[in-house]
C-alpha cells in the first residue's frame, strides 16, 4: 500500500515585448494533432532559464469532433497530459496512475476524446505535478463551436503564471512543507505566455476582441484589473455566464480557473488598454493591448457566444460533504493516511499535512461511489487558514450561480452546488493548489 500511495502522490504530484497570440497547432479543421514533451531554455531577465515544454503552446479544437492527439516523451521522466475542463471518456483523463500509466521516456500515447462544450480550457501534466506544471508543462486548449458564431472577432489567450526562480534558474525545492503547509509555492517572476515584462499585443481590426485569460500558477491566487476600460465578462472555466457583467473591479483568478473577457474594439481608447496585476504596492502593468492603425466603422452586431448545455439539477438524489482540514495553523490533529491514524506530527515527518474528510491523500477506495446520473449536492467545507481551489475532473458544478470546475474557497468558507454524475469512472477531486494536493488534499470518486 505504501508504495501504491507514495506512486500516486508524485502522479499529483520593464521592458516591452511586441507578441502575437499564441498559435495554434494547426488549422481548427485539422484534428490530428502531436505534441511532444521536451526541454527548453528560455532567456528570461538576461539569463539562460531551463524549463520543460510542450512543442504546441494551444490547441483549438472544434466542439463535439473526434480529435487524436499522439503525445511523446522526449523527456527523462515519465509524464501524462491532463485536458483540464473537458468532459470527456475516463480513460482519456491523463491522471497518472488512477487512470493510466505513465508516458515513459522516449514512449508515445495517443489521446483520443471529443470536447462537447466550446469554450476556454487547459491542458497540463498530472504526473509529478507539482514539478512538471511549475517547470512549464502546460497550454491553452480553446473548443471552437461547430459552426463560427461571430463574423469580426479577434482571440487573445494569455497564459498568466508565477516562477520561483533563483540564480541558477527555476528552484528546484518542489517540496518545501513550509511552503506547501501555507499557500503553497509562490513565485517572483510573473509571466504572460511564459514571457515576462510588459507585453504588448497588436489589436487586429475587427468589432470585437475576445480575451481568455488562463491562471496556471502552482498556487498563486492572482488578481487582475483594467486600466483604460471594463471589459464585459462573458464565460468561467469554459461555460457561458447567463448573467454577463461589466467588470468594473479586481477579476480574482484562483489556480486554474478560467476566464473569457469582450471587449468592443470601437470604445477602446487611443492609446490602448493596459491588464494590471494587483499588488499591496498598487497596480503592475503585464499587458498593453495598441489599437490597430486604421479602425472600420462596422455595423453594430450583437456578440453571439456559445450556448451550454449543462442543466441545474432541480432534484437531488445524493449528498456528499467535504471537509478540508489541515495545513498551518490549523485545528487538524489526526488524519488517516493508509488506513491508520496518525498525528498531525507524525503526518509532517511523512511530508503530508492536508486533508479531506479526515483522509490524507489518495487512497485505493473512492471517498464516494456515485450512481451514474445521480443529481449530487456538494458542499466544501474549508476549516482550515488558507484559502483552496477544488477541481473535479470529468465534471462541472454549479456554484455561486455560475458553472464552474474549478471553485475558490476562502478561508473558514462554506460552499455548496449540485452536479449530475453522469459520466462514468474514476474522477479526481483535488485541490489545485497543486502543493495541497501532493501532500494530502487529494480524493476521488467511483460514477456508476
Amino acid at each position: 500500500m505504501n508504495n501504491r500511495r507514495q506512486f500516486l502522490k508524485r502522479s499529483m504530484g520593464v521592458s516591452v515585448f511586441v507578441v502575437m497570440p499564441l498559435s495554434s497547432c494547426s488549422k481548427s479543421e485539422n484534428t490530428d494533432f502531436e505534441i511532444k514533451v521536451e526541454y527548453k531554455t528560455e532567456s528570461w531577465l538576461d539569463s539562460k532559464v531551463d524549463t520543460f515544454s510542450y512543442s504546441m503552446p494551444e490547441i483549438e479544437l472544434i466542439q463535439n469532433k473526434k480529435t487524436r492527439i499522439k503525445v511523446t516523451n522526449n523527456l527523462n521522466e515519465p509524464t501524462t497530459i491532463h485536458w483540464h475542463g473537458i468532459r470527456l471518456e475516463n480513460k482519456m483523463d491523463g491522471v497518472s496512475g488512477l487512470i493510466q500509466a505513465p508516458i515513459e521516456p522516449g514512449e508515445s500515447f495517443i489521446y483520443e476524446f471529443s470536447a462537447p462544450d466550446a469554450g476556454t480550457f487547459w491542458f497540463h501534466s498530472h504526473h509529478d505535478s507539482i514539478k512538471q506544471v511549475a517547470m512549464g508543462l502546460y497550454g491553452a486548449l480553446i473548443v471552437k463551436p461547430e459552426k463560427s458564431l461571430n463574423n469580426s472577432e479577434q482571440d487573445l489567450t494569455l497564459l498568466i503564471d508565477d516562477w520561483l526562480l533563483n540564480e541558477n534558474g527555476i528552484d528546484p525545492n518542489f517540496t518545501a512543507m513550509h511552503s506547501l503547509s501555507h499557500g503553497g509555492i509562490m513565485g517572483n517572476v510573473l509571466t504572460v505566455n511564459k514571457q515576462p515584462g510588459l507585453q504588448a499585443f497588436q489589436i487586429e481590426d475587427k468589432q470585437y476582441l475576445r480575451l481568455r485569460l488562463i491562471n496556471v500558477a502552482n498556487s498563486r491566487i492572482q488578481s487582475w484589473s483594467f486600466s483604460g476600460l471594463n471589459p464585459i465578462v462573458i464565460a468561467k472555466d469554459g461555460q457561458p455566464l447567463k448573467d454577463q457583467y461589466t467588470l468594473n473591479k479586481s477579476l480574482v483568478l484562483g489556480p486554474a480557473e478560467r476566464y473569457d473577457l469582450l471587449v468592443k474594439v470601437k470604445e477602446i481608447p487611443e492609446d490602448g488598454f493596459k491588464l494590471n496585476y494587483d499588488t499591496a504596492n498598487g497596480a503592475l502593468p503585464i499587458a498593453e493591448f495598441i489599437l490597430p492603425k486604421v479602425k472600420t466603422d462596422f455595423k453594430n452586431e450583437a456578440y453571439n457566444i456559445e450556448k451550454s448545455v449543462l442543466v441545474v439539477p432541480k432534484k437531488i438524489d445524493k449528498t456528499v460533504v467535504v471537509e478540508l482540514d489541515g495545513g498551518a495553523m490549523g485545528r487538524m490533529q489526526t488524519g488517516i493516511l493508509d488506513g491508520e491514524k496518525l498525528s498531525i506530527n507524525q503526518l509532517v515527518q511523512k511530508n503530508m499535512i492536508w486533508a479531506l474528510n479526515g483522509q490524507v491523500a489518495l487512497l485505493a477506495t473512492p471517498m464516494d461511489k456515485l450512481e451514474l446520473n445521480a443529481a449530487v449536492n456538494i458542499t466544501f467545507k474549508n476549516n482550515t487558514s488558507f484559502a483552496h481551489n477544488m477541481h473535479l475532473h470529468g465534471h462541472h458544478f454549479f456554484i455561486d450561480g455560475i458553472w464552474q470546475d474549478s471553485v475558490l474557497i476562502g478561508r473558514g468558507e462554506s460552499k455548496s452546488g449540485v452536479f449530475y454524475a453522469d459520466n462514468p469512472g474514476k474522477w479526481l477531486l483535488h485541490c489545485h493548489m497543486l502543493g495541497h494536493a501532493v501532500t494530502g488534499m487529494t480524493t476521488w470518486f467511483e460514477i456508476g
